[in-house]
């Protein structure tokens, strides 16, 4: 039999559930391990979620074993008997010896007595030796249970300090605390020019000590916009650190220089997918740029003027904005599908950048920026895509300490089902709508238009905001051609009214003095609105009617856009809301072009059509009851009124519309009264 000590085991701890089977709660009976001189019944603690307190393990019985009660209603001065609602749920026991050996005859294996047999003797010598190793397996394994215990304290201590260090820290108390710090940094002294001048570069920033500033700003970006309550602490706290910025302008240089590394900048742009955090971020970045620009320029310009000498481009050795320009150009290769939801902000820092200055615009160009944006934004239509992958000339900083830290790399597990990736996609969807480009055509726009597209012209296109007139490369130029992709693509993208006013910018500065690119343009406007349907058609009519405002040589361009236009509605015609749309589109803008005005008075014949349509339709809900015409575009795959709010709330509207109006202001345009 095996040895008594073998048997004799210890309660060391006690689960206790308190409740039914549907709810309940939790709490631990827990024996004192340390303090042995301390008698045992005395060592008995009591955890309930974070009260503790000593127990008497005589109560263990009532508090744990279950059972029935009595219980009193003093009221109704009666009692009864209920079950009780407490009962053991987990015992932990420890062996009294920990350190008990089995005896070696005790093995399962029966000794062979025939010593006389050489094959017994044999199977002797090998049972000796497996009972030796099991011996050593047996010292292993405790060996091990004891490093898997210290290895559970270590964590569950890291745990805890986790917990308190994150009740301490996203606690409202110690928002407060830091805020008057920064607010106690934020009264920084002047600067002479000559100190100014010295903290400004890149040595004196390289050797800078962190300070109190410094650990407010980190706080900021790695902490309170995470808070779930940051709404009511991040207004103060953004308005005090762009003080701070204006009035400590190396303050701003070091905020630029760590968001200069790339990890750092993919986190807060890329990987980010609270919006209001990358909001919150860019902001501070456009701040802290445009206090940095005025004292890196002169040294930006002569960094820019001898780029194409250098062999061999150092980032050490490079001004603090270059160094942030070619880490947000770099992380253009990072957008994978995953981030394409969170780079409206990343773009922005594009626009940020280009609104800068002239140098900065320059040096985006000469490090392929517009067509490094443009081929991601065609994605594998792009005919150079392995052209805009070489980022030999793109020198970033390394990835060494600097005072806002960097992002833990955790290691994302792989997803377990298709349930759970669909679950998890319809979550980000809910987070944020799908991509937007409003800020990447303001940053395309500005570079564009820093470039001569038409050699011959002896004017700058008066939408030029440089007079560097650079000469886009072939590469960049093939993306910029209005043709079939530039179409269903990059117009169509423009979805808000700052992105339609850009690409329009883009297409008229593109075709000044131009003839043959602004054929292609209004070809591809026209074949644009000919495709889409009424909701869309902000995206093209902005774009058509900037180009109708270019003053140039090419006296052609007003009529051949207004009989493009003319043609277009007639073919849409069949359709009411976006024959409606056009319509009070050529009212707009006749009204205000006279040369509109001009070609307009001269194509009365081709007015006919429209004065008989509004006739017709006069009371368009009738018109479509009717089936006479159609409310909308078909969508692919079918007809009818589209699917979104605005498409329902305009039907809805019919019931109450009619065309008497459009039909008087028509027959005024048709009798040259056009401002009417």
């Amino acid at each position: 039999a095996y040895p008594k000590e073998y048997y004799e085991y210890q309660l060391k701890g006690v689960v206790i559930h308190m409740g039914t089977a549907d709810s309940g709660h939790y709490y631990s009976i827990i024996q004192d391990r340390e303090n042995l001189d301390i008698p045992e019944e005395k060592r008995w603690i009591e955890f309930n979620d974070t009260v503790v307190t000593p127990f008497d393990i005589a109560d263990l019985p009532n508090e744990a074993f279950g059972g029935e009660e009595k219980w009193s209603m003093k009221s109704m001065n009666m009692t009864s008997v209920r079950e009780k609602i407490s009962n053991a749920y987990l015992l932990f026991y420890e062996r009294v010896d920990p350190d008990v050996k089995i005896p070696r005859e005790l093995s399962t294996k029966e000794p062979v007595t025939d010593d006389n047999d050489e094959e017994a003797k044999k199977e002797k010598e090998e049972s000796a030796k497996v009972d030796d190793s099991e011996e050593k397996s047996a010292e292993q394994t405790q060996i091990e249970a004891v490093s898997h215990i210290d290895a559970i304290y270590t964590g569950v201590d890291e745990e805890n300090q986790k917990y308190w260090k994150n009740r301490n820290i996203f606690d409202r108390e110690y928002f407060e605390f830091v805020y008057q710090l920064l607010n106690m940094c934020a009264n920084v002294p002047s600067y002479s020019d000559e100190e100014l001048d010295s903290l400004m570069n890149e040595v004196a920033l390289q050797t800078s000590q962190e300070n109190l500033s410094d650990f407010c700003l980190r706080f900021f970006v790695t902490t309170l916009i995470r808070a779930s309550d940051r709404e009511s602490h991040i207004p103060k706290f953004m308005k005090l650190l762009k003080q701070h910025f204006k009035r400590d302008p190396p303050f701003a240089l070091k905020f630029i220089n760590a968001m200069s590394r790339p990890r750092i900048c993919k986190e807060f742009f890329l990987e980010c997918s609270i919006k209001d955090m990358r909001r919150m971020v860019v902001g501070l970045v456009k701040v802290a740029v445009e206090v940095v620009y005025p004292y890196q320029v002169s040294h930006m310009e002569s960094f820019v003027n001898n780029f194409d000498k250098m062999k061999e481009p150092d980032a050490r050795q490079q001004p603090i904005l270059i160094n942030f320009i070619n880490t947000i150009i770099s992380l253009i290769q990072e957008i994978t599908d995953r981030f394409a939801p969170h780079t409206t902000h990343f773009f922005q820092l594009f626009a940020i950048c280009t609104e800068l200055g002239p140098v900065v615009r320059l040096y985006m160009l000469k490090q392929l920026a517009m067509g490094r944006l443009l081929d991601y934004f065609y994605g594998e239509a792009s005919p150079h895509n392995a052209f805009f992958a070489d980022l030999s000339r793109v020198d970033v900083l390394p990835e060494e300490t600097v005072f806002l830290g960097y992002p833990l790399n955790i290691k994302i597990s792989g997803i377990g089902s298709l349930e759970e990736l669909a679950a998890q996609k319809k979550l980000r969807a809910s987070q944020e709508p799908g991509q937007h480009w409003s800020y990447f055509w303001v940053a395309i726009s500005n570079l564009v238009r820093i470039c001569r597209f038409h050699k011959a012209s002896k004017q700058p296109s008066p939408l030029a905001i440089d007079s560097k007139d650079w000469t886009v490369g072939e590469e960049e130029d093939l993306l910029l051609d209005p043709g079939d992709l530039f179409t269903k693509q990059a117009i169509t993208s423009c979805s808000t009214k700052i992105a339609a006013r850009s690409m329009a910018k883009i297409l008229a500065h593109m075709s000044y003095e131009n003839q043959d690119f602004t054929t292609k343009a209004i070809n591809a406007i026209m074949e644009g609105l000919r495709e889409r349907d009424w909701m869309d058609s902000r995206n093209f009519t902005i774009p058509m009617r900037q180009m109708l405002l270019i003053q140039d040589s090419l006296t052609s361009r007003t009529a051949f856009i207004v009989k493009k236009y003319l043609e277009l509605m007639r073919e849409s015609n069949v359709y009411y809301k976006i024959t409606e749309t056009l319509i009070d589109f050529l009212f707009k803008i006749t009204g205000r072009h006279e040369e509109v005005a001009a070609v307009i008075s001269n194509c009365k014949t081709e007015w006919k059509w429209m004065e008989k349509w509004l006739e017709d339709n006069e009371i368009p809900s009738q018109s479509i009851t009717s089936q006479r015409i159609r409310f909308a575009k078909p969508r692919s795959g079918g007809g009818g009124i589209t699917s979104g709010s605005s498409s329902v709330a305009a039907y809805s509207r019919l019931a109450k519309t009619d065309n008497s109006d459009r039909l008087r202001r028509l027959r005024l345009v048709m009798r040259g009264q056009f401002g009417n």
